[in-house]
């Protein structure tokens, strides 16, 4: 099994060996997709923990996930500067791994 050593836009570098430029450029952009789409689903991943252990984070914190963090922090405690603070941090880290073509 391979494993990423060093990656950028012109070359990578695995375990196993080097990859030609030509592939690092498209394998740049798979990992990069598989990446925003790992975030995605794991922020998705929101109703099913409100649901069976009513936000909670039973068992021992292990369902409490920051979007439940957030929610939590802003309705359930309604500590609204802090919560807003909360989406504010996640909208920007969400908007760095998203590449908008218009803001070239």
């Amino acid at each position: 099994m391979a494993v990423i050593v060093h990656m950028s836009p012109t070359t990578a570098s695995f375990s196993g060996g080097k990859v030609s430029p030509e592939s690092a450029k498209f394998l740049g952009g798979n990992v990069r997709i598989s990446g925003v789409l790992a975030v995605v689903e794991v922020m998705q991943y929101f109703l099913v923990p409100l649901v069976l252990f009513n936000g909670t984070g039973d068992p021992g914190g292990a369902t409490r996930f920051f979007n439940l963090y957030l929610y939590q922090t802003f309705f359930t405690y309604q500590e609204m500067s802090y919560g807003s603070t909360l989406a504010l941090v996640l909208f920007r880290r969400s908007r760095r791994w998203v590449h908008y073509t218009s803001e070239r």
